[in-house]
Order: structure tokens, then sequence, then C-alpha cells
């Protein structure tokens, strides 16, 4: 994985190292992890990702933080503990967002496996396509979880394209969340059955049986602050193991176990050099964004305002600061 100047190098028809990371990626699951200050390009890197997975003809799947903050309506789904909710509304939408983004390529998918019928569920068209499928429970909350799996079985059949999972602001996903349960206790995040979903691919305790990759992100600018995520960051990092933790410390096991197998990699993305950040402001240049000369005296003024090459700081200072410019 490159850093983020690769995109200018677009223009010139050279390869962003994601794209060559995921066209060897055969029938493995690969799991990434960005990490860094703020400003350092971590949200923008997954958007570049998800772009060559389109580009690819992935299937992309893209879990915003917002489902663990208590504004959609949740039940439960188990009656023994531990206890598992689902989120019927915002799992619909879910559904409309995965089916619409992926058209393209969800259209020419049908159904591999006949339907088995529920109470909720009776009947499903056996030659609907998936985009259809994931339409059918966008429209309808009150069958979209049902909806929601037997869509991720149909994207793990055989001969599927790879999927690539993102999540941004990972700590959002690893603490308890806003909801409660019937004794108005806190609900750990991975109680939600979306959330366990995705932790089980991150922690490789589900692979990807089309291959693919799993590729999450932490922020540092509306993020809570998670002692268990902090230490096992600190661990993978350095390249230490989580065995030696501190045992008078009441870590959150749930989130300890995400990290636990071998195989998540962590990126920490830092500022520019001088080169990669003038690669950079030649491609806003010629995407007409940044109207200035982009010359060595400019691009070295802007590096060391910049606190060199911080992508935020960087994109302030060269888009944002211009007279006239709309945020």
């Amino acid at each position: 994985m490159g850093k983020l100047s690769a995109a200018s190098n677009a223009l010139e028809g050279e390869t962003f190292e994601y794209a060559t990371a995921m066209k060897n990626i055969g029938s493995d699951t690969a799991r990434r992890l960005i990490v860094g200050e703020r400003g350092t390009g971590k949200t923008t890197m997954l958007l570049q990702a998800m772009t060559m997975a389109f580009l690819k003809g992935w299937v992309v799947i893209n879990i915003p933080e917002a489902l663990t903050i208590g504004h959609t309506d949740y039940a439960p789904t188990t009656s023994t503990p531990p206890t598992t909710y689902t989120q019927k509304t915002y799992t619909a939408k879910l559904l409309s967002q995965i089916a619409r983004a992926n058209e393209s390529v969800l259209s020419q998918l049908q159904l591999s496996t006949p339907h088995t019928p529920t109470p909720t569920l009776p009947s499903i068209p056996s030659n609907i396509s998936l985009a259809r499928l994931g339409l059918l429970g966008a429209e309808d909350a009150t069958i979209a979880h049902e909806i929601f799996t037997i869509l991720l079985r149909e994207l793990q059949a055989p001969d599927r394209p790879p999927l690539l999972l993102c999540i941004d602001n990972l700590a959002h996903v690893m603490r308890d969340s806003k909801y409660r349960d019937a004794e108005f206790k806190l609900i750990h995040a991975h109680q939600l059955e979306l959330v366990k979903w995705l932790v089980s691919h991150l922690s490789g305790s589900q692979p990807l049986t089309n291959g693919g990759m799993v590729l999450a992100a932490t922020s540092s600018s509306n993020a809570p602050s998670v002692r268990t995520l902090n230490m096992a960051l600190e661990s993978l990092e350095a390249g230490r193991t989580l065995e030696g933790r501190d045992a008078l410390v009441r870590w959150d096991e749930r989130v300890l176990g995400v990290f636990e197998r071998p195989g998540l990699h962590v990126q920490r993305l830092g500022g520019l050099d001088k080169d990669e950040a003038k690669g950079l402001m030649e491609y806003w240049a010629r995407s007409g964004v940044l109207l200035d000369r982009v010359d060595e005296k400019r691009v070295g003024e802007e590096w060391v305002v910049s606190g060199g090459g911080i992508l935020g700081e960087l994109e302030r200072g060269c888009i944002r600061g211009r007279v006239g410019y709309q945020i």
C-alpha cells in the first residue's frame, strides 16, 4: 500500500498499490487496519480502496459508524445469552446502499439456492437478481435482516465476485453502544448483528469465501478512547502478541478477540514527503480545484505550513484557503 499521492499518478497511467493488492489476492482474505494522526488521509484511503474495488467489479459494503449511536430501532434475536440484536430499519437502509452502489454487478447475479419459506418471508422468485433482492429488503424493514442474511449467503457462494468490507472510525464498534437491554444495561456493540458479522471477518474467524479485503480505519476527529483497542493496536504495530497483557487490568476480551489471530496488518499513515506533496498538488491543479501555479517554492511553503505534508492541512492550505472556495 502506498501513500495517498499515488492518486496523482493515476493521470499518468500508473497503478495504485491497492489495485496491485486486489489483483493478487486470489481467494485469500486480506485484513488491513489503517491508523494515523488526524488529517493524514485515513478516510481518503478507504475511499480510494472502494473506488478501485468498484472498478474491478468487486462487491463493496461500507459500514458507517452510526450503527452504534442508538438512533434507530432494535430488537433481540436470541433468547439465550449473549443476546444479539437486529436493527431492521438500519439494515433496510444498508441494503438499499449495497444494492444501488453495486447495481452493475449484483444485477448480473441471480439467486443460486432456492429459498426456504418462513413466516415473515414465504417466497422469493427463483430468478431474482441479487440487486433486486437487496431492494426487496430495503423496501420492507420487517424482512430486512432476513434478506440481508440471504444476500450475504449468496455473496459467499462459489464463483461470486470478491468482497471489500469497509468501516471507518473503528473505535465506535469496539465498546458499548448507546442501546440498552431489558435491564437498561448498555449493549456491547459486538452484540449488534451487523457489527458481529463485520468483526467476524475483521478478526479472521470467518474468511471471505471468494477472497477480498476487510479494511478498517481509526479516527482522530470524533472517536472515543477505547483502552483495549489502543493496547491491541500498539501491540500489533510493535509486532508483539496480546498474551502478555496485565492480568490486573479489566480488558475487553471481546475486543481483544478481534486482534488475536495472525494476519491483521496495521498501516500507519503519516505526512507526505515533498515529492509526494508536489504530485498531489499537481493532481489538484490538473483537476481544476487548485488554480495557482505549482512550483518548487509553492510546494515547499505548503509542505512546511501543513506540518510536514499532513494531507488534511495541505488540502486546507491549497484548496480550502482559496478565496471564494465553498466548503
